[in-house]
């Protein structure tokens, strides 16, 4: 089995946790309805990487493209510097481990997210259906999102906001005990993966 500490990545993947927090500490996350092949599936707003550009690049550009109402009038920012959640995955061109999918906990700082269906036809065969993007409440948005790994993304947000926010943990006690023994499976650091992320190869 390939060790993952010693791999090198050759592609990327971004994903973005766009959260807001009300005064009383309860979080919502945007999200969205992906339909592709007629299947419709519950996602974060995510993209992949092109030719040689930077993971963060690919964020900036793909949150552009797929939340930004109006892409000149839309700004984010990362709420904690590195990703809350990262997998290291097969890729489909060579069946190596170094298919890298990096999610971020972002803020929308400027503009507003897009409420109207988008079509994405972009290097891909077949048409993609983004359904316009919603908040939920993070507490309820996790069991209905189709994907593992956007799953995770979430978790991992939640708990490291309510790590260094009281309200959150007050206003999500439940969820808390529930999610909080997971908190080092979401700790866990490869320096591969931070070097790819802060400087590329």
């Amino acid at each position: 089995m390939e060790n993952p500490t010693l791999i090198q990545i050759g592609r990327h993947g971004v994903g973005g946790v766009f959260i807001q927090r009300d005064p009383n500490g309860q979080l919502s996350v945007l999200a969205h309805h992906y339909t592709k092949k007629d299947i419709t599936t519950l996602r974060l707003p995510s993209g992949t990487g092109r030719g040689h550009e930077s993971v963060l690049a690919t964020l900036h550009r793909e949150m552009r493209e797929e939340v930004a109402a109006q892409s000149d009038d839309f700004e984010f920012r990362l709420v904690f510097s590195k990703p809350v959640y990262f997998e290291l995955d097969r890729d489909d061109r060579t069946g190596k481990l170094t298919y890298l999918k990096a999610f971020f906990a972002l803020e929308i700082t400027r503009g507003r997210h897009r409420d109207v269906e988008l079509i994405d036809d972009e290097g891909t065969p077949e048409e993609e259906l983004l359904g316009p993007l919603d908040w939920h409440d993070i507490g309820d948005l996790v069991p209905h999102l189709t994907l593992r790994t956007h799953q995770c993304a979430v978790v991992a947000t939640f708990l490291l906001m309510a790590r260094l926010d009281v309200a959150i943990r007050n206003q999500y006690q439940q969820t808390w005990d529930s999610w909080e023994r997971h908190t080092t499976a979401f700790q866990i650091e490869n320096p591969i993966v931070i070097a790819y992320i802060t400087h590329g190869f």
